[in-house]
């Protein structure tokens, strides 16, 4: 904990000495002191900062069986993971590991509202006739917005016909309230290593 504290523990090896740390904190007021300490380090408001410790460290295999098997994540439902293996709901990330860092892939996981990969998420569009249009929002240029319905099929609106509009929202949940840390780790660890080109 002292090197937890200090800075200078392995980073992969943080979320192990906080796991073990905590199974012990009640009992020994020095370890609860220093968790204490540690997690008061973190950035207020940041839920990223929150789960830092999942950064390095994991097992890429576990997160794979994760990202294929876990029933309530269901990863792979909404996800291309390899040449024509996964669903198309999801960006595609048989080269996430290539594209971006773990730092990136952490915060897709745990806050996925913060960065929508472009074409992907939904919005809601209410029109001056009354109707209103949603779907998976696409794309946007100066005259329409392009929107795919349920059945994948494409809608262009004319943006002079819009009245009001929704953000455009992840369909991804935060997998914090799926995953536990470790949980979270070992995907990052399979995503971080998933390199197709």
């Amino acid at each position: 904990l002292e090197q937890l504290n200090a800075g200078t523990l392995n980073p992969s090896l943080q979320l192990d000495v906080i796991t073990a740390a905590q199974t012990r904190s009640e009992k020994v007021t020095a370890i609860k002191e220093a968790l204490a300490a540690f997690e008061g380090t973190r950035k207020p408001g940041d839920l990223v900062d929150g789960y830092r410790e999942c950064l390095e460290g994991g097992n890429a295999e576990k997160g794979r069986d994760i990202f294929m098997n876990h029933i309530a994540a269901q990863c792979v439902r909404c996800h291309n993971y390899s040449s024509g293996k996964g669903s198309t709901i999801g960006p595609n990330l048989k080269s996430i590991g290539l594209q971006k860092d773990r730092a990136y892939i952490l915060e897709s996981l745990v806050n996925p509202q913060a960065v929508i990969a472009p074409g992907y998420g939904t919005i809601s569009l209410t029109l001056k006739n009354g109707d209103t249009v949603a779907g998976q929002f696409r794309k946007e240029t100066k005259s329409e917005i392009e929107i795919r319905d349920a059945e994948n099929k494409p809608i262009k609106v004319p943006v002079d016909q819009v009245k009001e509009r929704t953000p455009v929202v992840s369909t991804m949940p935060p997998m914090f309230a799926l995953l536990k840390k470790n949980e979270i780790r070992d995907v990052v660890a399979y995503l971080a290593g998933l390199r197709a080109k």
